[in-house]
């Protein structure tokens, strides 16, 4: 199943180097994003917005003053700032969920935003992640590779990442338990509460466990309560704005797009989605969609996929087979000292008109979340297993591993062939 990664070597970065880093990142993203505005003429108004009406929102303006804090601004006329459009987009995104049960202080008991605004000062030894959904299992594998720290992730179902392959997130555990990491599946958290320098967790099954940190990571609510929704916008029951295919919520001339819709979640679906409402919303519609939205998890190594896992074809009831390249046997591989992955291509192994047709791409380790592009791009081009025989990859690059995983599902596939073949003519 692969080795593990390994311990990073610091070389004496502090949490701090890693912080800072973090920050310039995020402030020249919103640099790139303000110059883009910009260009297209696309005018900001800072504040919180609320429905007067399905054509109507009242603006809220506030700033930072320099000594800290919101400060109200009005417009020129002395009030709120008024707007008025023919079509809106509603795109504003969640934030944490924060249970009774859970002593939130911001330090050592923390949630996602705790983290990202950079309020854990000093690497935790061991930091409890409660919650292995994208956001916990990408901190706690982060956390787990520094050296003389480890993690332990806590969550109430069976698997980690249950919408991404069985195979790959079974890997990333046994990858991380190498590392030092803990898995309590199946468990519940009864309580969270800071005891001086430590946290202690309490489960439901008696068990307690204790660390430097905790982020809570389970579950996350919309921000659309101060929006004053007009009727005709309907809620899930965990407070998601419903959507047709459109993105097009129940007042026509209103959309949604993003996290505020729910699963997945991920930066680069909601721009698609917002890409796909807008041309809706002004009849350009955007071409039909081709092998979907790829996923890419940011855990340490990474995940990506694109199509179906083997879970949901064996409930659709799908004929398929696997091909499978283990990307520490790549010569790139090797080069990174034998860094743990795999390639996971599914695929209908009868079909051979139409070149044996991709029905799921999954990789797990270097690189993962940019080399999963290529089976997309094979994927909407209408390429299947018979393509990557016949391709020729650069080398060494883990773009290859396609083509060892092609020749195995290939071999896999007649040998399947062959043994159905054998019990009919027995």
């Amino acid at each position: 199943m692969g080795g593990s990664m390994g311990k990073i070597n610091s070389g004496g970065l502090s949490f701090e180097d890693i912080l800072a880093r973090v920050h310039k990142v995020i402030l020249g993203e919103l640099a790139t994003l303000g110059d883009k505005g910009r260009a297209h003429n696309i005018r900001v108004y800072a504040g919180t917005a609320s429905f007067l009406d399905q054509n109507t929102v009242m603006v809220k303006r506030e700033h930072t003053n320099p000594s800290g804090g919101a400060v109200r601004t009005v417009d020129e006329a002395g009030a709120d700032l008024v707007l008025t459009s023919d079509k809106f987009l509603i795109s504003t995104g969640t934030r944490p969920v924060h249970p009774a049960s859970v002593q939130f202080d911001g330090e050592c008991v923390l949630d996602s935003d705790d983290m990202l605004a950079g309020n854990l000062k000093h690497m935790p030894r061991h930091f409890i992640v409660i919650g292995g959904g994208v956001i916990g299992m990408e901190y706690a594998s982060m956390i787990n590779i520094v050296p003389g720290c480890s993690a332990t992730v806590i969550d109430g179902r069976g698997e980690v990442l249950p919408f991404m392959d069985r195979e790959l997130t079974q890997t990333l555990r046994k990858i991380m338990r190498d590392d030092g990491a803990r898995f309590l599946m199946g468990e519940t958290v009864a309580a969270v509460a800071r005891r001086g320098d430590q946290v202690v967790v309490a489960l439901d099954s008696g068990k307690k466990v204790v660390g430097d940190a905790v982020l809570y990571a389970v579950g996350r609510r919309t921000t659309v309560e101060e929006l004053n929704l007009p009727s005709g916008v309907k809620l899930t029951s965990r407070g998601l704005i419903e959507v047709d295919k459109n993105y097009q919520t129940g007042t026509p001339n209103i959309y949604a797009a993003g996290d505020v819709i729910g699963f997945p979640a991920l930066a680069s679906t909601a721009m698609e989605q917002g890409r796909y409402a807008s041309g809706h919303m002004w009849g350009d519609p955007v071409d039909a969609r081709l092998s979907g939205f790829p996923y890419g998890i940011y855990t340490v190594p990474e995940m990506g996929m694109i199509g179906k896992t083997e879970q949901q074809l064996t409930e659709e009831g799908v004929d398929y087979e696997v091909g499978v390249a283990r990307l520490e046997e790549c010569a790139k591989g090797q080069m990174l000292g034998g860094s743990a992955g795999l390639l996971k291509l599914l695929f209908r192994p009868d079909d051979l008109a139409g070149g044996r047709p991709l029905l799921g791409v999954h990789a797990l380790g270097e690189n993962a979340t940019e080399i999963v592009h290529i089976g997309q791009v094979a994927m909407d081009m209408g390429q299947g297993l018979d393509y990557f025989t016949q391709a020729v990859f650069n080398y060494p690059t883990f773009a290859e591993a396609y083509r060892a995983a092609a020749f195995d599902g290939l071999r896999r596939a007649t040998a399947a062939r062959a043994a159905a073949a054998a019990a009919t003519s027995a």
